[in-house]
């Protein structure tokens, strides 16, 4: 017979180990190493600790009861060792474990926003396929947005688009607004990165985003302001704008003539924009400020690139945004006050300007069918 705390001693190394295969766990060392002389807040183990929960989840799920109950309770422990049985997915023994409990989504998205490793995005997959599978309602936008804007930062978004799109089923469902106005956030960043110059490209990379929503996007949520919506677009339009401004003689005037009427159509959608509402209860002492600056984090981001932009304009083009940016001063200034309570060195503003800044060796004007077969 095996002691008991030769038992529970068996428990966490036989977590870890699952969850993080050999390879991982070398890689997320080495990833800590480079984390910890960037002097972030969180210690190694703490940081890590979400990734190991969620995994701890999930294949606490997958069991059957039966299965469940001899694995996960510890009156059990002994009688499992003893009979010695094989899980048949992985090989190996079943082995006593403790269950860690309902991970935060909040502290996955965090874990998701700071990976420096590309590597470490890799094997974050298995975990969303995970979590997909066995809780239909875990997976929530926010967590999908902190992927594909990482899969972004990394060069990697098509893989990243793959994965939702064909290995979360159940997510696709709730795929939602604030999605659609980070996928328009990102491909705007493309068109900058790129230099594209075609509408094509574009009203392509528009028909992906809606792929599995353009019937209900407006209707399943009711949602009744698009101001988001239509300021992530614009900045599509725009970056589209600028790159053709540069090509000069060369840009196609059809081509310049029809984003202009589709700028002046989307600039009109903003003339009853409202300002965005926030707590101030937020910033006040002993409140969770990580936590709270994310509930803002996306709008704050949408809005903040929004501004860059239009300081490209011409001034006299810059007078029709005027009334958007006035109403958003209120807003910038809580949640930038938030982000320091909060300690976020580098906000998702700043990532994103410093990846668009990365060289790409995409075409600037490829066929849809190109990107198509890419994807």
């Amino acid at each position: 017979m095996l002691s008991r705390s030769t038992l529970r001693a068996t428990q966490g190394r036989v977590g870890l180990t699952r969850a993080l295969p050999q390879t991982a766990t070398r890689l997320f060392q080495t990833s800590s190493q480079l984390r910890e002389s960037q002097h972030q807040q969180e210690s190694t183990s703490q940081y890590y600790d979400i990734k190991s929960q969620i995994d701890n989840y999930i294949y606490y799920n997958g069991l059957s009861k039966k299965m469940r109950s001899l694995v996960f309770r510890e009156k059990n422990s002994e009688r499992l060792v003893s009979i010695n049985l094989v899980d048949k997915n992985t090989g190996k023994p079943y082995l006593p474990e403790s269950f860690k409990g309902v991970p935060s989504a909040t502290k996955f998205n965090h874990f998701l926003d700071n990976l420096i490793l590309f590597d470490e995005l890799k094997h974050v997959k298995p975990s969303l396929v995970g979590l997909d599978k066995v809780n239909k309602g875990w997976l929530k936008p926010s967590t999908i947005n902190s992927y594909l804007y990482k899969s972004f930062e990394f060069g990697h978004l098509d893989g990243g688009l793959k994965t939702v799109y064909t290995s979360l089923p159940n997510f696709r469902n709730s795929f939602n607004l604030k999605n659609v106005e980070a996928l328009l956030l990102i491909r705007s960043l493309e068109i900058k990165q790129a230099g594209v110059t075609s509408l094509d490209w574009l009203y392509k990379k528009l028909r992906h985003v809606f792929k599995y929503n353009r019937a209900n996007l407006k209707l399943k949520d009711n949602y009744e302001n698009l101001s988001l919506y239509n300021v992530a677009y614009l900045q599509c339009l725009f970056q589209l704008k600028f790159n053709l401004d540069a090509a000069g003689t060369e840009a196609d005037a059809k081509t310049v003539a029809l984003l202009k009427k589709k700028i002046d159509r989307v600039t009109g959608e903003l003339k009853d924009f409202e300002a965005l509402k926030f707590n101030a209860d937020d910033l006040k002492e002993g409140e969770d400020y990580l936590k709270n600056y994310l509930k803002y984090e996306h709008n704050y981001t949408v809005l903040a690139l929004f501004k860059q932009v239009v300081g490209q304009l011409s001034a006299e083009e810059q007078k029709a945004y005027k009334d958007v940016l006035d109403k958003s001063a209120e807003y910038f200034k809580f949640v930038e006050e938030l982000k320091i309570k909060a300690g976020v060195k580098v906000s998702l503003v700043e990532r994103l300007n410093a990846a668009a800044e990365k060289k790409v060796e995409t075409k600037k004007n490829e066929t849809p069918e190109a990107e198509e077969n890419k994807e």
